[in-house]
């Protein structure tokens, strides 16, 4: 009979001995996951912080570049008023040049019809 009941607590306390051993290792293997995890989502992070300061640094540097075109563009503007104007005293030089010359063939035409 006590034999028995000795078996029974033997076999009983196999099967804890079992169980817990068992608990151990899926701990274990649970531990090495998370640690894989953990792994993961620091190179992860890691190329996050990576890929936002390439994309940071591209805005700023698109941000810089619109502000270059921006000023050669204002200074391209400033610079058109002067040269329509100079454009507008060439275009006027030349009708005059033009007009004195018209003056000229009219006078050298009236001359020739005189001579004739």
């Amino acid at each position: 009979d006590k034999t028995a009941e000795l078996d029974k607590s033997q076999s009983a306390l196999r099967a804890k001995e079992s169980a817990m051993i068992k608990a151990a290792e899926q701990s274990v293997e649970l531990e090495e996951k998370v640690k894989q995890l953990q792994s993961e989502l620091n190179r992860t992070k890691a190329t996050s912080e990576q890929l936002r300061a390439t994309k940071d640094e591209q805005i700023k540097n698109a941000s810089a570049e619109v502000s270059s075109l921006k000023a050669q563009l204002s200074t391209l503007q400033s610079k058109v008023p002067g040269d329509a104007e100079h454009g507008a005293d060439v275009v006027a030089s030349l009708r005059a040049q033009l007009w004195n010359m018209q003056e000229e063939l009219k006078n050298v035409k009236s001359r020739q019809s005189q001579d004739s």
